[in-house]
């Protein structure tokens, strides 16, 4: 309906636990509301806080989190490609982009210990239903999870090869 759109994807051992990925979505912003979910899988989470309109990534786990906070502002009332990758076995920093080109970011901090299991958990698009907020005020396009860390290449022809679907 383009004011609430969420979906949840069970459980299941292709997405569960992956040491590396590459989250990718479409997002139109109508307005946003306290730390908007956009796409989350337990305690990795794909946000956008509601004052700065910036995105942000969180890996919880038994050490240090894991997190990336961008400096740049998220439009509304347009369509723009987010994408977040991560490297457990690498820099363990959260990297994050929009429309292709990776995002200069006010806070960047590894991960340290074990990520916290989430094998039983399901990938949530649009909202943390876990706590039963945090809702997504817009539009989700496609979300993609993949099992590997996209290159900057990878990521940039992502982009091309989708935005005419929306418009950009």
């Amino acid at each position: 309906d383009g004011t609430d759109d969420t979906a949840d994807v069970p459980a299941h051992a292709a997405i569960n636990n992956l040491p590396a990925f590459t989250w990718l979505a479409w997002v139109w912003l109508n307005a946003t509301s306290d730390y908007m979910r956009l796409l989350n899988k337990y305690e990795k989470l794909f946000t956008l806080n509601s004052t700065t309109k910036e995105l942000r990534f969180v890996v919880y786990g038994s050490g240090t989190t894991g997190t990336a906070i961008s400096t740049a502002v998220m439009p509304l009332n347009t369509w723009f490609r987010a994408a977040v990758t991560y490297d457990d076995g690498g820099d363990r920093k959260p990297h994050l982009w929009k429309d292709g080109v990776e995002l200069a970011l006010g806070t960047s901090t590894a991960a340290t210990g074990t990520a916290t299991s989430e094998s039983t958990k399901a990938f949530q698009v649009g909202s943390e239903t876990a706590t039963a907020g945090r809702p997504f005020n817009g539009r989700n396009g496609e979300a993609e999870v993949w099992a590997k860390v996209f290159s900057a290449l990878d990521i940039w022809n992502d982009f091309q090869t989708t935005r005419g679907r929306y418009g950009v």
